[in-house]
C-alpha cells in the first residue's frame, strides 16, 4: 500500500485502509474508489494522509501475433548487447509477459 498526502491523491484511486477522523469516526472505508466529494469530506476533516492501494499490474495484451512481439522486442532491446546473459534473460521475461506466459523461451 502507498501512503500519500491528500494533495497527491486523485479521484479514481482506491482507499487501502479505513480513514478515521480525529475523534475516531469512520470517514471512508477501505476499498472505496475516491470521488471529488470524498476528497472534499477528507479535507474538511483535515485529513493529511491516507493509504492507497497500488494500481493493478497491466495484464499482457491478448492476441499479439509473433511478428508484433518480435517488433516490440526489437524496439525495447535495440541498444542492448544480446550476448550478455542478463539482457538475454530480460528479453525472455519480456517475451513471456507479451505472450501471457504461454511461451517462455526465445
Amino acid at each position: 500500500m502507498l501512503q500519500l498526502k491528500l494533495d497527491d491523491v486523485q479521484t479514481g484511486m482506491v482507499v487501502g485502509q479505513d480513514v478515521l477522523g480525529a475523534k475516531g469516526q469512520l470517514l471512508l472505508c477501505a476499498g472505496a474508489t475516491l470521488t471529488g466529494k470524498h476528497l472534499d469530506v477528507l479535507r474538511s476533516h483535515r485529513v493529511q494522509q491516507i493509504m492507497i492501494k497500488p494500481p493493478p499490474a497491466t495484464p499482457p495484451a491478448p492476441g499479439l501475433d509473433p511478428a508484433e512481439i518480435s517488433a516490440q522486442l526489437e524496439t525495447k532491446f535495440r541498444f542492448c548487447d544480446e550476448q550478455q546473459p542478463l539482457i538475454h534473460e530480460l528479453r525472455r521475461l519480456y517475451r513471456k509477459r507479451l505472450t501471457g506466459n504461454q511461451e517462455d523461451t526465445e
